[in-house]
């Protein structure tokens, strides 16, 4: 029986009538999850064109229910845990460490896998799928995200393919092997983190921020594959990366990473946007969980002069002000403090402005760290000897002698006391 409802129904109408369908689908992931590591593998070509089927008639029919919200959940939490290993064949990660593989499916999204011993694809080389074993389209389950990336208005299944796909991400075997479009992907999520609509999901538990934190580590993690990108597509990536710098102090780190990694991958990309990334950078609050990122980047940066050629004064100053933020010993750990005396070394010799406009502002700030330096550490002194200075008087009060005096002192009085009376 066919796992669809009809249209036009109401929420409580839909709600029960997917009950039989939700009982469907559990069952069809668990015989997929089974049948991918046994035979015959007909059953899995079988159910997996069945899950696709009720996925797609779902955002056809624009199914809101909890039940359909649920179902969704499934049957992405199951296709997107699918893995590949070096020699395509595909498995289900259980957990963050443990990966079945199947000796009997194999990943295809391109047909050249059957006729060539093996493909080149930006410097991994991927085997033949051997014959007579069954092979599953992968592109389909992306085509599959997508269109939930476009189409879906609830924010627990958001949520849950965007998790999903950072991590699969991560298995580039697997996407290299398949024909997707990920220019499509990265456009899809570079308007989603900008996107109003991720402001009125459904069941959205705190703000449209927690979506953010999700969008960005995946946008991340699309930037090692810029060569299957095109030019329009990594200036668009490298953009949301830029926006994802001030979007929060979660996303922040991430993009700083992604950005450092841009900047060697993409050289004709970032020198386009070298002056904005700098700017965004410089309203990035320093704290010592983006030290080491921020001053990797601009260690990068420096190294690639066709990138800052262009750079003025004002530009420079930015980039001494934000090193300078992390010479502070009191706030940065040694390693950081002399990272950044390196990296600020760095750009000062290969400055190509004359330095002597420079000698001033740097001098400035090291002096104002220095004189903070100072008036910590005498505050600090001076706390110390007035914690000594009780610490004496204390006990003195408390020494046997002092005790012995007081007692004495105090049956003078009362003996004077009583000789008035």
């Amino acid at each position: 029986r066919s796992l669809d409802v009809p249209a036009n129904m109401t929420e409580a109408e839909e709600e029960q009538a997917l009950q039989d369908a939700k009982l469907a689908v559990a069952g069809l992931v668990a015989i997929f999850k089974h049948k991918l590591l046994h035979l015959p593998t007909s059953h899995v070509d079988l159910v997996f064109q069945l899950l696709m089927s009720h996925m797609k008639k779902q955002y056809e029919m624009g199914y809101a229910s909890h039940v359909a919200v649920l179902l969704r959940m499934i049957v992405f939490d199951c296709l997107l845990s699918l893995r590949a290993n070096s020699h395509l064949r595909l498995g289900l990660q259980e957990n963050a460490e443990i990966v079945s593989f199947s000796n009997f499916i194999y990943c295809d999204g391109r047909d050249l896998l059957q006729n060539a011993e093996s493909l080149c694809m930006d410097g991994e080389i991927l085997p033949r799928v051997p014959t007579g074993h069954s092979t599953l389209h992968f592109a389909d389950v992306m085509h599959l995200v997508e269109i939930g990336l476009e189409q879906e208005k609830h924010y627990s299944v958001l949520d849950a393919i965007l998790r999903q796909l950072s991590s699969l991400l991560h298995h580039r075997i697997l996407i290299l092997s398949t024909d997707c479009d990920l220019n499509n992907l990265s456009r899809l999520l570079c308007e989603l983190a900008k996107s109003s609509r991720r402001c009125s999901l459904k069941g959205m538990p705190i703000t449209a921020a927690d979506i953010s934190m999700q969008i960005y580590p995946v946008l991340t993690a699309l930037v090692p594959y810029c060569g299957k990108l095109t030019k329009s597509s990594q200036l668009l990536l490298v953009q949301s990366l830029e926006n994802g710098l001030v979007a929060g102090k979660q996303s922040c780190r991430a993009c700083v990473v992604a950005l450092s990694l841009s900047i060697l991958e993409m050289q004709s990309i970032i020198v386009q946007r070298v002056e904005s990334l700098v700017h965004r950078l410089t309203l990035v609050s320093p704290s010592p969980s983006l030290a080491a990122p921020v001053l990797e980047l601009l260690s990068n940066l420096v190294q690639i002069s066709c990138l800052y050629a262009n750079f003025n004064p004002e530009h420079y100053k930015s980039v001494f002000a934000m090193i300078l933020a992390y010479v502070d010993p009191a706030q940065f750990s040694l390693y950081i403090v002399t990272l950044a005396h390196h990296v600020l070394a760095l750009w000062f010799i290969r400055c190509r402005l004359p330095r002597k406009h420079f000698v001033t502002f740097i001098l400035n700030k090291l002096r104002q760290i220095a004189n903070h330096l100072q008036n910590a550490v005498k505050a600090i002194t001076l706390q110390q000897e007035q914690n000594q200075a009780h610490q004496h008087a204390y006990e003195s009060l408390s020494s046997p002698a002092s005790v012995g005096h007081l007692t004495a002192h105090h049956q003078q009085q009362q003996q004077h006391q009583q000789q008035q009376q």
